[in-house]
C-alpha cells in the first residue's frame, strides 16, 4: 500500500507501507505524473519504506523497467536528473537489502544508484532535500 503525491517544491513524495508488492513505486511515481499533467520537471523524489513489512523482487526484469522509462519519457521527465532520497528503517536489514536489490535491477539501467542517498528518518530526508526543519509532508488518503 502506497501514498504519495507532487508538492509545490515540484517533489514527488511516497509512503509504502506493509507489504512491497511487485513494481509498486513504479506504478506509484507514474500514477502521480499522470494525475498532475502537465507535471514539469521533478527536482527530487522522497520514498519512504521506513513502514515496510516485506518485499520481494518480483517485476524487477528489464522488460518491466523499459515499460516505466518509457512513461517516464512521455511525462518529459529526466529520471537521471533527480535526487533520490530513500528513507529506510534500520531495524528493516533484510528488506532494506531487497529493496536496494530492486534499485540495482530497476533503477541501475537509468539511474546512477551513487546518487541516490539513503537516510533512517523523516526528518533526515527533509534536510537532505533542502527544505526547512518544519516542513510538512501532507500524503492524501490510502491507495
Amino acid at each position: 500500500m502506497y501514498q504519495g503525491y507532487i508538492s509545490a517544491e515540484k517533489i514527488w513524495f511516497a509512503r509504502h507501507e506493509g507489504k512491497y508488492e511487485g513494481a509498486e513505486g513504479l506504478r506509484a511515481f507514474s500514477s502521480a505524473l499522470e494525475a498532475n499533467p502537465p507535471a514539469t520537471q521533478l527536482k527530487a523524489v522522497c520514498i519512504d519504506y521506513s513502514d515496510v513489512t516485506s518485499a520481494t523482487l518480483d517485476d524487477t526484469d528489464r522488460a518491466n523497467t523499459a515499460f516505466f522509462v518509457g512513461q517516464f519519457a512521455r511525462y518529459k521527465q529526466q529520471v537521471d536528473s533527480l535526487l533520490v532520497v530513500r528513507v529506510f528503517n534500520p531495524k528493516n536489514v533484510a528488506i532494506n537489502k531487497i529493496l536496494r536489490e530492486r534499485d540495482a535491477r530497476m533503477a541501475g539501467p537509468f539511474v546512477d544508484l551513487g546518487t541516490i542517498v539513503e537516510v533512517y528518518s523523516v526528518p533526515e530526508a527533509i534536510e537532505t532535500l533542502g527544505l526547512s526543519a518544519d516542513y510538512c509532508i501532507e500524503y492524501p488518503a490510502k491507495q
